[in-house]
């Protein structure tokens, strides 16, 4: 069957110089079987003997023909993001997205059985709550190692490699007969787990040009969003109706399920490995004819601290900054509203305070993909620099989030109708998935070769805060009150906010400045761009522009230029 496939492959054009004519009939009618069967691609080839021997040219070195695109489509691409058609980009999105749903879910499906757990045990709730923290901690610190990984060896197998051990590590949770066994799977459970979400942004920003990458960002990022409300309503009716090894029996089954998808349906989409099929299948010069062929690197292991080097970024920073408290005030308002919820005067069972979390879940769902759609728009209204594409989302972000989160707070805190902090929840919820998307398509955007890195290290940090305040929220509640210290993750996000939008602002505007200053300089006269035109000609002399200065380069150039010195001179 393989051999069947890089024959079908073949159709690319890498043609054997034996078999001109062959070629010349595949390049005259190119058979499209990209979104077609196998059988489709295996009659389509030529079957004479050195067409055969063409398609040993599959058999590369570097052994990472496992998963990598079995049928590039039959034209001349100029340009990587072109490779897949539109329908198999959002199988791609599909697939990540119903893989990312394993990070929320394992993480928030645990949390109504804490009770049960506690008591099986005869443990501390201290002790059992250590299972929740630790979890979040062990995938913040191994997202920073996944995502160099994926860089190196490439997407498919990491996810892979991932995969099979959460599939284990669910089982043991399953069967822990103590605790302290408990407590040690759950680490390893967050540090499989970890993998999902750093790789599926590191796809979507391999299959999906910059253009279009806020659109898929949302979508990719609704299961990340909307997980950790969900999980709590699923996990609560598994705990309640069949006990609290059920929620890791289905963690598991869930596992098995995504591990099978990716077994059929993920392929490779790292640029060095596709760049390197395309130039095994259809020769240098196709390969030469993609335009992001000069930017792709060979792939080395990056140390896993150099995804939180590359956020340091000043452009980028702010941004993650301000995701991150946003992030960390959607988990202090997710550990509020049981703690309040479950005493008087609202005396609310634990269903339906699994329940109430849909807001939050309601709020991510309906502003994620507009989102992302409204962050591509930003990108083409403000194209002048890369922090344009937050314009949109940055605003509606610092209204929404700490006056939605203030109302949770001290309606909260008074005790007021039970309406008032669930739709304070929902627009919580809004900010966070307006501004999340933005965030992602950023890093992967300013950090393209090193996205998984990147976009590794961003997740460790909200990881890493979500648990911090899972600690901390308990302790401010019980030192502060529900006000006081839900007020202050609104100032906190507040800030952040303002910062990044204040930035953007600035940086775009003096882009957007340089650029036209370029483009108001007069072009160079039919002269100069003459003499231009001969100096780039081969011979011994350099043609001069009148005067004996070297002809200026054209206004567009100088102003492409000039955008290049703002953005690195904010990065310095």
């Amino acid at each position: 069957m393989a051999r069947g496939v890089n024959r079908g492959c073949e159709e690319l054009g890498a043609a054997a110089p034996a078999a001109p004519a062959a070629a010349a009939h595949h390049a005259a009618s190119p058979p499209k079987f990209c979104d077609g069967g196998l059988d489709a691609a295996v009659d389509a080839v030529d079957t004479s003997g050195a067409a055969a021997a063409a398609a040993d040219v599959f058999a590369w070195s570097e052994g990472d023909d496992d998963g990598l695109p079995p049928c590039l489509e039959a034209r001349r691409v100029s340009s990587i993001y072109e490779v897949r058609s539109p329908r198999r980009q959002w199988l791609l999105v599909l697939l990540m997205s119903c893989s990312n749903v394993l990070l929320p879910f394992t993480n928030t499906a645990f949390i109504p059985a804490i009770g049960a757990i506690t008591h099986e045990f005869n443990s501390t709730p201290v002790m059992t709550a250590l299972a929740i923290s630790i979890f979040m901690f062990a995938t913040g610190s191994a997202s920073l190692l996944w995502g160099p990984f994926a860089d190196r060896w490439g997407r498919r197998r990491t996810l892979l490699c991932a995969a099979v051990l959460f599939l284990g590590f669910s089982v043991g949770c399953g069967l822990a007969r103590r605790i302290e066994l408990l407590v040690a799977f759950r680490a390893l459970q967050g540090l499989a787990v970890a993998c999902f979400g750093v790789t599926a942004n590191a796809v979507v920003a391999d299959v999906f040009s910059p253009a279009q990458r806020g659109k898929a960002m949302g979508f990719a990022s609704l299961p990340v969003l909307v997980g950790p409300i969900l999980g709590p309503l699923v996990g609560g009716g598994l705990s309640q109706a069949l006990g609290w090894r059920s929620t890791f029996a289905a963690m598991a089954i869930f596992g098995a399920l995504v591990l099978a998808a990716l077994l059929l349906f993920m392929e490779e989409t790292h640029h060095h490995y596709v760049l390197h099929r395309i130039r095994s299948t259809r020769g240098e010069g196709a390969a030469a004819a993609i335009q992001e062929a000069p930017s792709i690197r060979r792939p080395k292991f990056a140390a896993p601290w150099r995804g939180l080097i590359l956020l340091a970024d000043p452009v980028l920073a702010p941004h993650v900054l301000a995701t991150v408290a946003q992030y960390g005030t959607l988990y202090s308002c997710m550990m509020v509203l049981p703690t309040v919820l479950a005493a008087p005067p609202y005396s609310l069972s634990q269903a339906v305070i699994g329940a109430t979390n849909m807001a939050l879940g309601f709020g991510l769902l309906i502003s994620a993909p507009l989102a992302g759609i409204l962050t591509d728009r930003a990108a083409k209204t403000w194209p002048a620099a890369p922090t344009g594409r937050v314009l949109f989302s940055a605003p509606a972000a610092l209204v929404a989030s700490p006056l939605a989160a203030l109302l949770v707070g001290w309606s909260l805190h008074f005790r007021l109708h039970l309406g008032l902090p669930l739709i304070g929840c929902v627009f919580v919820g809004v900010g966070m998935g307006a501004y999340a998307p933005a965030t992602s398509s950023l890093v992967s955007i300013t950090h393209q070769q090193n996205a998984a890195a990147a976009g590794g290290a961003l997740f460790a940090s909200m990881f890493v805060m979500g648990g911090v305040f899972t600690q901390v929220t308990p302790i401010g509640l019980a030192t502060l009150g529900v006000g006081p210290f839900v007020s202050i993750m609104a100032a906190l996000t507040a800030t952040t906010l303002s910062f990044a939008l204040a930035r953007s602002i600035a940086v775009v505007r003096r882009a957007a400045a340089a650029a036209a200053a370029a483009e108001r300089l007069p072009s160079p006269p039919a002269a100069v761009a003459a003499g231009a035109k001969d100096a780039a000609a081969p011979g011994p002399a350099v043609a001069k522009a009148p005067g004996g200065e070297p002809p200026r380069e054209p206004a567009a150039g100088r102003a492409e230029a000039l955008v290049e010195v703002v953005v690195a001179g904010e990065r310095r």
